[in-house]
């Protein structure tokens, strides 16, 4: 295999683990719950000051998050239609929408989000 499509392989996964972060981010923040942050509090999580600092300006946080995502997603299908020129030629953009776009809904967006919903003191706390 050709060392320029290696590389944009892994820039590929790269960005799709970005996607994965700040999918998982914006939905682990928002879905804690005030029982769940007096608890964090409580238990004096080191954690629990920044959390509340990003919390107390949603509007920010969601804007920063939506056009990290976004820059990053962006990003993702440039590389992904670059690896599919390179493996199967100019005329098949097809195949990007038909394998690209499900690999990155799967793996930057849902999987995120449903891990993050499911154990999102967890992901809140991550470092």
């Amino acid at each position: 295999m050709d060392p320029a499509l290696w590389i944009e392989l892994i820039v590929f996964v790269v960005l799709l683990g970005f996607s994965g972060f700040f999918s998982s981010t914006e939905t682990s923040l928002f879905s804690l719950s005030q029982f769940q942050l007096d608890q964090m509090r409580a238990a004096k999580n080191p954690r629990i000051e920044l959390i509340e600092r990003l919390r107390s300006e949603p509007r920010r946080l969601i804007v920063t998050i939506l056009i990290g995502n976004e820059f990053v997603n962006v990003s993702a299908s440039v590389i992904s239609a670059a690896m599919i020129i390179h493996l199967f030629g100019a005329d098949n953009e097809m195949i990007n929408l038909l394998v690209m776009v499900p690999i990155l809904l799967l793996f930057g967006e849902i999987t995120p989000k449903v891990l993050a919903i499911r154990n999102n003191v967890a992901f809140a706390n991550a470092e």
